[in-house]
């Protein structure tokens, strides 16, 4: 019974998060996230940036499939990168969020995410994301070749 509690009180963080998430796209501040994963995740630490991390990948996927021509992919990239500084998720994220587009998303898109790649360059290779990126990123630039 604890079991189906915490099943249910996991799926619902999430998609209590992903709204949070939406909001923070809007207003460009990290404020609805860190509320939410203050309030609503439940667990450790590392359960709540595995909740995260996952909630992210749900939001590039409602992007994804979407039928909006807007594709914020790069404002979600920033945005979790965001909050990797803050220690709220994973520092693999931001490059599984870019894995995962690229292999959905169309050349013309890719081409935009690449172009946004190289002039954050200063992000990438920050200690925090370096460390933890640069063989995701390193295949990700070879599998696109």
């Amino acid at each position: 019974q604890d079991v189906m509690w915490e099943m249910a009180a996991y799926g619902g963080s999430r998609r209590s998060l992903l709204v949070d998430i939406g909001k923070s796209l809007e207003s460009g501040d990290l404020g609805p996230i860190c509320q939410g994963i203050a309030g609503q995740a439940p667990g450790s630490e590392a359960e709540r940036k595995t909740i995260l991390d996952q909630t992210f990948r749900d939001a590039l996927k409602e992007m994804l499939f979407s039928d909006h021509d807007d594709l914020r992919l790069t404002d979600l990239v920033t945005l979790s990168a965001d909050c990797v500084k803050e220690g709220m998720c994973s520092a693999a994220l931001p490059f599984i969020l870019l894995g995962d587009a690229f292999d959905c998303v169309t050349l013309d898109i890719c081409e935009r995410a690449f172009s946004y790649v190289e002039n954050n360059v200063a992000l990438w290779t920050s200690p925090l994301l370096y460390l933890s990126g640069k063989n995701f990123l390193l295949r990700m630039c070879n599998g696109k070749m």
